[in-house]
């Protein structure tokens, strides 16, 4: 709890005062991971740098400083994996992202705009970095029960925080009470959407929604949590007023129950019944959001997917490179498309407009790789939400959360091999 309240302060202060949350960070997260090891640290860092990691690290926009607390901690554990520990074999999913890295850079190279691309090159290469010494490191067994729990309750504070905050500014700004930086503003089509710190509302609603998800699977001691705090990111979910969270929920959860019932469990089937009631209320609300827009309505993706296409077909290879930017460019230049021009939400498309053929087999191998070492855990069920939400999202990769949720499938995925240790709970 003590935890929750100091991370809500500095997200609260992000808002209002952010030069104070600049201060606060530092100090927060030394207070709280000075008695683990350095590794472990740093990870807990990218944890709770990710609300943050859509700004840089005062607190401004991105672009005009791209330097935030993500990337921080992110530098940090590529550079303490490699003057640590290095060894000379490696394993399939390294191979897998370093070839992936590789496919980035050659369609950065053959860019329709190599400036932009480099940029774009940065940040989704810096996940891979991140990755590859993570994958290169891991063994199993390394990481013991209360790691994982260190990491995934820390995980959970900083998604409630999250939701806290935003329906707190939510509710000030219901009473004319309004903040340059709390996220809350006009999303197209008369919507009030809210994206608090992030720069999409997708992606923050896809965070959430992965969230609430990982919530109801997590062990917790108090099983009232299981339903509290999964309906309390639910509703911040609904607040941004994007789809895609709730969308991903509800693929999820079809597939969950279809998977339970016909495995004979008739427990599955009537607890069924309440949460689809349950969902109907969240996708009623939703809609009461967005104006009453059709939850199935395209919103101008349906023609965007066509665009692409046509792209695809003209740059199959290596694509038009990496960079929103670079695909509206190529767009407006080569046909004259500047309506409907967005970046495919879909990450396959966008990884085939992105990087052609050559990238997007390769992506596909590591997203195969990544299911096919899925376990039953409460991570790899978080991990399947941000990949049906990655459907309905236009890069994954930046999305930041992909990163740490990888990383904690990973290490959950070996759980019967854990090392044993001295109990020391960590959710009440």
């Amino acid at each position: 709890m003590i935890i929750f309240l100091i991370y809500t302060l500095i997200l609260i202060l992000y808002v209002v005062k952010p030069i104070f949350g600049f201060l606060c960070f530092p100090i927060a997260y030394v207070l709280i991971a000075k008695k683990q090891n350095i590794e472990n640290a740093l990870i807990f860092g990218i944890i709770m740098s990710l609300p943050l990691s859509f700004i840089n690290i005062f607190g401004g926009n991105y672009g005009s400083l791209p330097l935030s607390w993500f990337n921080i901690f992110c530098i940090a554990f590529f550079f303490n994996g490699l003057t640590r520990y290095i060894r000379t074999r490696t394993n399939s999913i390294v191979i897998i992202v370093i070839l992936f890295i590789f496919s980035i850079i050659l369609s950065t190279l053959f860019s329709f705009d190599f400036l932009i691309s480099v940029k774009s090159l940065l940040t989704t290469g810096l996940t891979c970095l991140v990755l590859i010494v993570f994958f290169h490191k891991y063994f199993p067994g390394k990481y013991s029960k209360e790691e994982i729990l260190f990491f995934g309750s820390n995980l959970i504070t900083v998604l409630c925080s999250t939701a806290t905050v935003m329906l707190f500014f939510r509710i000030l700004w219901f009473t004319g009470i309004e903040f340059e930086f709390s996220g809350i503003m006009n999303a197209g089509a008369g919507r009030m959407g809210n994206r608090f710190l992030f720069s999409d509302y997708s992606f923050l609603s896809v965070f959430l929604a992965m969230g609430a998800v990982y919530c109801f699977f997590f062990p917790f001691s108090r099983k009232w949590k299981k339903v509290f705090l999964p309906i309390l990111l639910l509703l911040a979910s609904v607040d941004t007023t994007a789809r895609s969270g709730l969308a991903a929920i509800l693929i999820f959860g079809l597939l969950f129950f279809i998977k339970k019932i016909l495995q004979g469990s008739m427990k599955y089937l009537l607890l069924s019944i309440p949460i689809s009631i349950v969902a109907l209320v969240f996708v009623i609300q939703l809609n009461n959001k967005r104006n009453n827009q059709s939850f199935f309505e395209g919103s101008g993706r349906i023609e965007g997917l066509k665009n692409a296409v046509w792209v695809i077909k003209e740059k199959p290879i290596f694509g038009v490179g990496p960079g929103a930017e670079v695909y509206v460019n190529y767009l407006a230049k080569k046909h004259g498309i500047v309506e409907n021009n967005s970046v495919p939400h879909n990450i396959f498309f966008q990884s085939l407009v992105y990087y052609g053929f050559v990238g997007f087999i390769i992506l596909l191998l590591f997203f195969m790789y990544l299911f096919n070492n899925c376990k039953n855990t409460p991570e790899s069920n978080m991990f399947y939400v941000c990949m049906f939400g990655s459907l309905f999202i236009p890069d994954i990769f930046v999305s930041r959360f992909f990163l740490i949720i990888v990383i904690l499938m990973w290490i959950s995925k070996d759980s019967d091999k854990l090392r044993l240790v001295k109990s020391n709970p960590i959710i009440a």
